[in-house]
């Protein structure tokens, strides 16, 4: 808690700059004095006084701040002024703050609204909007609309408050650091904020904005997805389920990846809102956009279709232009430079679970066979991955140099959106921009400097991606965004003249690299052996996806193998679905009465470096006892050896989310030993997901 001294000394320097701004107001509040001045003269000494590092150093430490600060001159139009965070979780926002200049009024409509739009997507209660004139709280657990923007305001301060003691006391106890860190913010979204029916009711939302962006967002695409879907039918109608599910993808994928572009400002002018000029219909235009950006980026998403870019392919161009509107309004709630890209992936994991029906003249969106017995799609939790890949991947890069790094080969055996392949991607690149960061004189092929803070290049990251980064999924629509993801990851910090000086740089080579022989689609589980070495038809290859892993990742087995497995496999016991085993049982490592995930483990442990590569998996905790897991813990006893077993017992929540209970950690080792392992079984059955990742923040290697 924070201590009375603590509180008084943040009181005066409050006092002294509130003092300050009153004596000379006429020119604070005047235009010619501007948002970049505010926010050094008073935001960021404000939030000094309030105990943030608002001053830290970047270049020393550039992934430890608890302050994330947008310089105004360079800000993107999609990010927060200010977002905070507290240590050692750095990259859990738990606030974002919107800067303006000072005015008599910054309570509009806009101004509200773009607050909102930041914290949404991350699920915050709360966004502050602030000109120290003003500073204003806002309930932002809604949907962004921007007719309602402006009554979400739950609390408002005017500078001269910060002069009265127990008006300050309000601040400080809800967004000091000490108190942020104790949990002040979830206290007031739950005593404060009015229950979500309320509050529904009190901002005169629509029943269907009451809900968190997940849900949002995946309902916005199944009704583009089947609107799509009915359209392509109605221009092709010979298209079958397949065709038209792949189409429905492909143009799906298309529009959001240059909405990222456009949001992030790689594409400095727009792209979508241009459409339908030029005498050309919105469809024709964006072929012709899609093979210009093909040119530019490389990559799955812009590639020439089939079908969507046959000559002949028209689909009814109105109700594509309603799509491209809503994507393009500038009241979208969808702004892609604030969208997190695992928040994207864990959202296109769901959306994955359905697919289009094609019947005679009409078309239906329907869950997949697999999914419906599974009972839905799960996704993994973001804490969950990171905790995973700190544990697993952690000791791989820990002490070693860059060029033994990028010698690294981590692959996710069922990426399906690609979470894992995101969070691993994302931790390499965090570990070698520290490393380099501290180099007096780093490669410019490797260090780039932007306004004055180090990035690794374009070139440099295209590098970690292809070196280090593989997957394989069944499904072929998973593969395609898995893919789409890193691209999105590989972007995400670039920006107009970062990505495209890259290009200048590099002539002759696309922004994007290919990533057809690193994201694959195959069945992990099955080789032409495990059938007996019979022939295939077409159609039986076609039906079983068989994968063979050393031919598909040569270069990989040449090395050894890889040095990580990491996931979370599917579940499927025989007993509930029979024929998901139908091309595995001359596998040596099936038997009866097992779940398959089972398989995914010992094809795991098969494909890792002997002595050294790690599998990392969330797993079932019956598998220790479970008759039909036999073959799976001799094949650990024989082969590996357990280093983590994180049992989550009865924690419902993180069933709830998917989790089968446990992550387990285990190294290849080939010397079977009798050895201590760390294990933790978990009690209880919090409410929240919240309450689960606080729980395992409290673990070792969260930090991250």
């Amino acid at each position: 808690m924070a201590t009375e001294d603590q509180f008084e000394k943040a009181w005066l320097a409050a006092q002294a700059l509130a003092k300050k701004f009153t004596q000379n107001s006429s020119h604070y509040l005047s235009s010619e004095y501007q948002e970049a001045e505010v926010r050094q003269d008073f935001i960021d000494k404000f939030y000094k006084a309030l105990g943030w590092d608002v001053g830290h150093d970047i270049q020393h430490d550039p992934y430890r701040r608890e302050v994330r600060i947008e310089k105004p001159e360079k800000k993107s139009k999609g990010r927060a002024d200010y977002a905070f965070s507290i240590a050692p979780h750095y990259r859990r926002v738990r606030f974002f703050v919107e800067a303006k200049r000072p005015q008599d009024n910054i309570k509009t409509p806009d101004n509200c609204f773009q607050a909102i739009r930041y914290s949404w997507p991350k699920g915050l209660p709360i966004a502050v909007l602030t000109d120290f004139n003003f500073l204003h709280v806002i309930d932002s657990r809604f949907r962004p609309n921007i007719n309602s923007a402006t009554s979400r305001v739950v609390r408002s301060w005017h500078h001269s408050d910060l002069l009265d003691r127990e008006k300050f006391a309000e601040i400080y106890y809800l967004l000091s650091r000490q108190s942020v860190a104790n949990g002040s913010l979830d206290v007031f979204a739950e005593t404060e904020l009015p229950p979500l029916q309320v509050a529904a009711k009190q901002y005169t939302l629509f029943a269907g904005e009451a809900r968190d962006f997940d849900d949002d967002f995946l309902n916005k695409l199944d009704e583009w997805r089947e609107t799509l879907a009915g359209v392509f039918k109605r221009a092709r109608n010979e298209l079958n389920s397949e065709e038209l599910t792949e189409c429905v993808q492909r143009t799906l994928d298309r529009l959001i990846f240059i909405r990222f572009l456009e949001d992030k400002g790689i594409e400095p002018d727009a792209v979508i809102a241009r459409f339908g000029q030029h005498n050309k219909t919105y469809w024709q235009d964006f072929v012709a956009g899609c093979k210009r950006l093909d040119q530019i980026y490389n990559g799955v998403v812009f590639k020439p279709h089939r079908l969507l870019d046959a000559s002949g392919f028209e689909p009814d161009s109105a109700v594509f232009s309603n799509i491209c509107d809503e994507l393009t309004d500038d009241h979208s709630p969808y702004n892609f430079d604030s969208i997190p890209v695992e928040i994207l992936g864990r959202i296109y994991e769901r959306f994955l679970g359905k697919v289009v029906l094609a019947k005679r003249k009409t078309v239906e969106v329907v869950e997949k066979e697999d999914v419906r017995k599974a009972g839905g799609v799960f996704y993994t939790p973001d804490y969950i991955v990171a905790y995973m890949v700190e544990q697993s991947l952690g000791q791989q890069v820990r002490d070693k140099k860059p060029d033994d790094i990028l010698k690294l080969r981590i692959i996710d055996t069922a990426c399906g959106s690609g979470s894992f392949l995101i969070g691993v991607f994302a931790y390499l690149v965090q570990d070698l921009t520290a490393y380099w960061r501290k180099q007096a004189k780093p490669p410019k092929r490797v260090v780039e400097v932007r306004d004055g803070e180090a990035h690794l290049t374009l070139q440099y990251k295209r590098q970690i991606l292809l070196n280090c980064i593989y997957g394989v999924d069944i499904d072929p629509q998973a593969v395609e965004v898995a893919q789409l993801s890193l691209y999105l990851k590989l972007l995400e910090e670039e920006t107009t003249d970062s990505a495209h000086q890259q290009k200048q740089l590099e002539i002759g080579v696309a922004l994007l690299p290919s990533l057809s022989r690193n994201i694959v689609m195959g069945n992990s589980l099955v080789t032409l052996d495990d059938e007996g070495g019979d022939l295939f038809s077409v159609e039986k290859l076609h039906e079983v996806k068989s994968l063979d892993f050393k031919a598909e990742f040569p270069q990989v087995f040449r090395a050894g193998g890889f040095d990580l497995v990491i996931g979370n496999p599917p579940y499927i016991k025989e007993y509930t679905n029979r024929e998901a085993f139908d091309h595995v049982r001359n596998s040596p490592y099936y038997q009866g009465k097992m779940d398959i995930w089972y398989l995914f483990a010992c094809r795991g442990l098969d494909w890792l470096k002997p002595e050294s590569g790690t599998l990392a998996y969330i797993a079932t905790n019956n598998w220790v006892t479970n008759a039909g897991a036999k073959r799976l813990r001799e094949k650990i006893t024989r082969d590996a050896r357990i280093e983590h077993m994180i049992d989550f017992g009865d924690y419902k929540v993180f069933r709830d989310a998917g989790i089968q209970t446990m992550i387990l950690i285990a190294r290849r080792s080939g010397k079977p030993e009798r050895y201590a392992f760390d294990y933790r079984r978990l009690e209880g059955n919090k409410p929240t997901l919240a309450d689960a990742q606080a729980l395992l923040e409290k673990l070792p290697g969260s930090e991250r």
